[in-house]
């Protein structure tokens, strides 16, 4: 509904209309001649229109296009102040020639000083510029949120088939031995793809959610090691909250992908502490100094910038790493 009132409201032809039924209202209570509306003062003020209607489209239309989209400020000043004389002349030609010609049961005069009249053209001038630049201001604003999201949906997609792979070579390993947890593994694998190609969609998600798909995540990823590898999760949680789908389980990814799990000695450690104003989100892992450096994944790099475009300044992601343990904290305030 929103999406729909927004392309409407965005119609060039509906904000002319608009603007020149405002216009026409304005001025038609400005110069009206007595407290009550006639129709003689409609005719004045529309009459009055034929002035401007010009002056504006050229300012509009010549004016502002070929010199102050160019960069040529002095000329463009020039140019408007012209224009405003462009105004004056042209009423004066109406209310002196065109009007009398035209319009013989009607007595129309221009009572207006030419001082005010180069007051009133001088504001439409203005008032003309600013809407235009607030109007490519608004276009602006606009594909800059687009472009945001298609890079959001772009960022959070990147990550969906990471875990695909190790999955589904572990599930045929199970299901090549008759291992009965192969028809559990299937269907928590199924509940990571449903949630990468329809949640991801999503603008937010709750926490909660996020967090049984790290659980699952695991589960399927330990088909790969030993039951016995060292791996502790704590989730601590107060309130409700919502996040960016797709935030936390890179960290958990990099996690395996670094942790060294093969080793008697490794280890993974997965907390999250939340509450309706904040989420800590904290991974360490083993990994072995002469590899790749964690901190270079993709993945982390993803949340990186997933944090800067949705949270801003709220939301943070800190990387350490020392004697084989690397640290990866996600820290995001909600308030």
């Amino acid at each position: 509904m929103k999406s729909k009132l927004i392309k409407i409201v965005s119609l060039t032809w509906l904000q002319h209309l608009a603007f020149w039924m405002l216009s026409i209202a304005f001025i038609t209570f400005y110069f009206a001649i007595s407290g009550e509306l006639s129709f003689t003062d409609v005719i004045y003020s529309l009459c009055f229109h034929l002035c401007i209607f010009p002056m504006i489209y050229l300012l509009l239309r010549i004016i502002i296009p070929s010199l102050f989209e160019k960069e040529k400020y002095l000329l463009f000043t020039i140019a408007v102040s012209l224009n405003v004389g462009v105004g004056w002349l042209l009423h004066f030609l109406v209310f002196n020639y065109l009007v009398p010609a035209l319009l013989t049961s009607y007595y129309i005069v221009s009572f207006t000083e030419n001082s005010i009249l180069i007051v009133i053209f001088s504001v439409y001038n203005i008032l003309a510029i600013l809407l235009h630049f607030s109007k490519s201001w608004f276009k602006v604003n606009l594909l800059e949120k687009d472009k945001i999201n298609l890079e959001l949906n772009l960022l959070k997609n990147q990550l969906n088939p990471h875990f695909l792979f190790n999955g589904l070579n572990g599930i045929y390993s199970l299901s090549i031995q008759n291992d009965p947890r192969a028809p559990e593994a299937i269907l928590k694998l199924s509940d990571l793809l449903r949630y990468s190609l329809y949640e991801v969609s999503t603008e937010l998600v709750d926490l909660q959610q996020e967090l049984e798909i790290i659980k699952k995540y695991i589960d399927i990823q330990l088909i790969r090691f030993k039951p016995d590898r060292n791996i502790l999760v704590n989730f601590s949680s107060e309130g409700s909250p919502k996040i960016v789908p797709m935030m936390l389980l890179p960290i958990v990814e990099n996690a395996f992908k670094h942790g060294n799990l093969t080793k008697e000695d490794s280890f993974i450690e997965i907390s999250c502490s939340y509450s309706s104003d904040t989420i800590v989100f904290e991974c360490k892992n083993s990994f072995i100094v002469k590899n790749t450096d964690p901190r270079s994944g993709i993945g982390l790099q993803s949340i990186q910038k997933l944090l800067e475009l949705y949270y801003e300044e709220k939301g943070n992601l800190t990387t350490s790493s020392m004697e084989g343990e690397f640290i990866a904290t996600v820290k995001i305030d909600l308030t």
